[in-house]
């Protein structure tokens, strides 16, 4: 992955945030913590309740492109996280039920499927490339 300020560390676990506000229609991509990129026009983003899957670490509409690392600790909010609330947060285990979590998946577990820590039931389950 690029960003502005260089690549990410191979080798290394780092915290990788997204934020999309969809009244400004901008996009923030935050590494450890710091805002490294911000996409001005981003688009939209609508949110609802369908039976299509969230990808994770797979970029299935440029011909299924898969991530090729380990990933830990993923979380859903409702609103677009501040640069503060990130870098506060990015190394604490939540609770699951913090204000505006929608989904939080700690990947503790060794197997698939893995439980929505949040209890909204949006569990998730592996699919190996």
């Amino acid at each position: 992955m690029t960003t502005n300020s260089g690549e990410i560390t191979l080798n290394m676990w780092q915290h990788v945030a997204a934020t999309f506000d969809g009244t400004s229609s901008i996009m923030s991509i935050y590494v450890d913590g710091e805002l490294v990129r911000t996409y001005t026009n981003a688009g939209t983003l609508e949110l609802q309740e369908n039976t299509s899957f969230l990808a994770i670490g797979m970029d299935y509409l440029e011909g299924a492109r898969y991530f090729e690392g380990e990933i830990d600790d993923v979380r859903i909010w409702g609103y677009a996280r501040s640069e503060q609330e990130i870098a506060d947060n990015m190394d604490n285990e939540l609770d699951g039920d913090e204000e505006g979590l929608i989904a939080y998946w700690k990947l503790n577990e060794t197997e698939s499927p893995f439980e929505d820590s949040t209890g909204n039931g949006h569990t998730a389950t592996r699919i190996d490339n």
